[in-house]
Formats: structure tokens, sequence, C-alpha cells
């Protein structure tokens, strides 16, 4: 059973989270409730508000304030502060993470966001990724299988009919595109010599612990018809608890 389908939890207990817990935040970014010009002006940083107007269309600057100001809200939550007092570090590869000054808690988290939904992923003592994706035509899936893909998940691909390739592919790309998150090497540094079809080809949950050596587990997310996703953590996962933006307001 997939760990992440379910009903929504009431989240009470978000100063507990403890290790092998995940908690995953399904953010609704064309909330018509959300406001994120108020976002915009109390809880962003400066450089955030500066990338935020450099997106061409207001529709891509609202979506992305929401999931910033929606970002910094939730890990107030757990870190037991404001959120506009909240300060990101980020590696080379510019993914955000807290400064251990100021994460006594060693809280790890990551976001990512498609069309109108993103997915905020919170842990602890252990690298987190996620990546969600907007289920879309994939056009010419060959070159890029070639490139980025490892043998099993290219003859997995070709396995599925042709009515479930775009999908197909989409998993294996969120699951891979999760990893690289977590790890915050970035997409393309040597991921095709990695081989996630297990994670998808196999039935059993468990057997889906430490695909990759280092105690990885790797998981595809249930979000329904519309949507794809993908969980990589460092470490064993023992429950996911889901969340939804409006319990972090």
């Amino acid at each position: 059973m997939n760990p992440f389908s379910g009903n929504r939890e009431n989240p009470l207990v978000l100063r507990d989270i403890s290790e092998g817990k995940i908690h995953i935040w399904e953010i609704a970014l064309d909330n018509p409730e959300a406001v994120p010009r108020d976002l915009f002006k109390h809880v962003l940083s400066d450089d955030e508000k500066e990338r935020a107007m450099r997106l061409s269309l207001k529709e891509y600057r609202d979506r992305f304030v929401t999931a910033r100001g929606y970002l910094r809200t939730i890990l107030g939550r757990y870190l037991d502060t404001g959120p506009a007092s909240i300060e990101f570090e980020y590696n080379e590869r510019g993914k955000p993470g807290l400064p251990a000054g100021s994460n006594p808690k060693g809280i790890s988290f990551n976001i990512s966001h498609s069309r109108s939904l993103a997915l905020c992923a919170v842990g602890i003592k252990g690298e987190v990724g996620i990546d969600v994706e907007y289920v879309r035509r994939v056009t010419r899936p060959e070159k890029i299988l070639e490139r980025f893909f490892s043998p099993g998940e290219r003859e997995y691909f070709h396995s599925r009919p042709d009515i479930l390739k775009d999908r197909s592919f989409m998993s294996l790309w969120t699951i891979k595109e999760a990893y690289s998150k977590a790890v915050g090497t970035g997409f393309s540094s040597g991921l095709k010599d990695l081989d996630f079809s297990p994670v998808i080809t196999t039935s059993n949950a468990s057997a889906r612990i430490e695909v990759l050596g280092g105690g990885w587990t790797i998981l595809p997310l249930d979000l329904g018809t519309d949507y794809i996703g993908a969980l990589a953590h460092r470490g064993e996962v023992s429950e996911i608890i889901r969340f939804t933006s409006d319990s972090a307001e």
C-alpha cells in the first residue's frame, strides 16, 4: 500500500516529528483564499521578492510567492519561530537548507511545484527530496531516456502500453528528480548509472527500502489523476503523514 494515500491529518503534533517520520504538505497554489501579496509583503526575504519580480507572468509570480510563503509558514511551525525570521542557506547548486545554528532539531525539507500544486516534505536528521509533476505529453522521450535513464528504466518504459507511456515516463522522472534533490547534486550528475526501476516494478513497499546503497528509501506518491510525485529520504521511513496548506495558517 502506498503510505502516502489516505486521509489528510490534523497537524496538532508537528513539533513531535521524529526520525523515520516524514510530513508531506500539499499546497494549492491557485487557492483563491491564499493572499500572495500579503505573504510577499510580510514574509518573504528581499532576495525572494526579487526572484518573484523576475518572473514575467503574474500567474507564475503569485504561485512562487504562495509556495515560498507557505514554506516559511510551515517551517516556522516546526522551528517555533516567525516565518519572516527564517534564514536559508544554499549549496552550490541552489538547494535550500537551514543553517545548523538556527536548526537545533535537525529539520530537513524540500519543496517542489508544478502548475497549481506544490509539495513540501519535512523530515529530521536525514536528507529528503520531493518532486511533483503535472501529467502531460512527453515529446521525444527517446532522447531523454538515452541521456539520463538506465537500461532497466528504459526497458520498463518500453514495456508499458502506449496509453501509459507518458505517465510511466513521468513516474521514472519524478523518482530520479526526488533523489537528485535529496542529495543536492542536480539531475544530470551520474543518475544514468542508477537504476530506479525496482521502485515501480516491485509490489512490495518494503522492498523499495535501500534501493540504493546508503540506506535510501525511494517511494512513488499517489496524487490522483493529474499529478505524479515521488519522495526520497536517506534512512528508513516508518510513517508518512499528509497535511494540507490550510492547516499551516
